[in-house]
């Protein structure tokens, strides 16, 4: 019995309980108690919604933590809110209560951020609006010579992380009408429904349908229909790195067709300490991908894998697109970046220019090889150009040889995986 007492003492001194959360937003304050209801304190409300800010953590009023989860959690959830775009800053605190020792109470004060997005890529550009009606909401719009389109999405519909996007795009419209042929009109239209399980993992049944106005039945339409998962998560012990994962299984009705994808991308920046002490913005990474797919035989060739031009996902060398086609593939591919500097824009905007070297491997069974894969790889550097918050735009630029001596440089609207 004194053993068993010794151990609950123990037990309840490495456990604490959340009072309740206290939320301030522009100086606008909420406060969310163990009966559920987020009550305004303040005069005037925000423009973002408190149970958007509640939604990027799993702490809740009333749960019972052991200090070590507790503060990992709150520093998790202050990367989370830094990390989506919708503050300038965020800094969650744990706060001790002067008359129960076992309760914690959560303090999150966030400074809402720029909200409008900018972007482009190969001949079209991207204007967007993020924080709509408060909530973790945005719209986009496409416009360019080979690229129209609108997107939506809503990552927390009903305030239950219940997921539902869609999207329309028109392809290559305008370059169709030019009298080579050698461009085909396509029209695209995309949903995703689901839900996160926790703040760091979705899960979403995604469908697709992928059409050309001039097609002669039914039977040519690509439907696709499957679930998708994704992560992001940041991991603190035994050492600081996060990373990303996606993974989705498809299935095309009309081709009777089936394609199943996985990507998971790790990042770790390094010596920490040392750029700090410099301050100037500087930061070493490095990151690492590993990605692989795979399609059954009967998939037409419209479907295969494309590492030839697909954002993150490439062999970024002087191959041929055919080259870099396949019906299931394995990538490799490490970056080590370093960011140089950081340039502040007036009024408020931020450029980093990175500098990178990259790797790049790959085996690629291409359709009608016999289960035989093909060899590529790439080795070369470039540089991004970052746009980091508020504005969210990256572009980079990319030169790479492979083993043969072919050479390609390579263009892309991506910060990197």
């Amino acid at each position: 019995m004194f053993v068993c007492a010794v151990l609950f003492s123990a037990f309840c001194e490495d456990t604490v309980s959340i009072s309740r959360i206290r939320i301030i937003i522009q100086e606008k304050e909420y406060v969310w108690n163990t009966d559920g209801v987020m009550e305004q304190i303040s005069d005037e409300s925000s423009y973002i919604s408190p149970y958007t800010v509640a939604s990027f953590s799993s702490l809740i009023p009333g749960k019972d933590y052991s200090l070590k989860k507790l503060e990992e959690e709150v520093m998790r959830t202050q990367m989370r809110l830094v990390q989506c775009g919708l503050f300038y800053s965020a800094v969650v605190q744990i706060i001790p209560p002067r008359k129960n020792p076992q309760e914690r109470t959560i303090i999150i004060t966030v400074t809402e951020g720029f909200l409008h997005r900018f972007s482009g890529g190969n001949a079209y550009a991207m204007y967007g609006r993020e924080g709509l009606g408060g909530s973790r909401s945005g719209l986009y719009a496409y416009a360019g010579w080979n690229l129209l389109g609108l997107s939506y999405a809503h990552e927390n519909l009903f305030h239950r992380g219940i997921i539902l996007a869609s999207s329309f795009t028109s392809l290559d419209l305008f370059p169709s009408m030019l009298p080579d042929d050698e461009y085909i009109h396509k029209m695209q239209a995309a949903m995703h429904a689901g839900k996160y399980i926790t703040p760091d993992i979705g899960v979403t049944l995604f469908s697709r349908i992928l059409f050309t106005p001039l097609m002669s039945s039914f039977n040519e339409t690509f439907f696709s229909l499957g679930p998708v998962v994704r992560v992001h998560r940041n991991e603190l012990t035994p050492f600081d790195f996060s990373w990303n994962m996606e993974t989705s299984a498809l299935w095309y009705m009309n081709q009777n067709s089936y394609r199943a994808q996985t990507s998971l991308a790790i990042r770790k920046d390094l010596a920490e300490n040392f750029f700090a002490q410099k301050n100037r913005g500087q930061k070493l990474t490095a990151a690492v991908l590993l990605s692989g797919g795979f399609e059954n035989n009967s998939a037409p060739e419209s479907l295969a894998f494309n590492l030839y031009s697909t954002d993150n996902l490439s062999v970024r060398s002087g191959y041929t697109k055919d080259e870099l086609l396949g019906i299931s593939y394995m990538l490799f591919s490490s970056e080590l970046r370093f960011n140089v500097f950081s340039l502040r824009i007036p009024p408020a905007f931020t450029c980093v220019p990175q500098i990178f070297l990259y790797t790049d491997i790959a085996f690629i069974e291409q359709k009608g090889s016999d289960d035989l894969y093909s060899y590529r790889d790439a080795f070369g550097g470039g540089i991004r150009l970052l746009l980091d918050n508020p504005i969210f735009a990256y572009f980079t630029f990319a030169y790479g040889l492979n083993h043969e001596g072919s050479s390609r440089f390579v263009f892309a609207v991506t910060g990197g995986f």
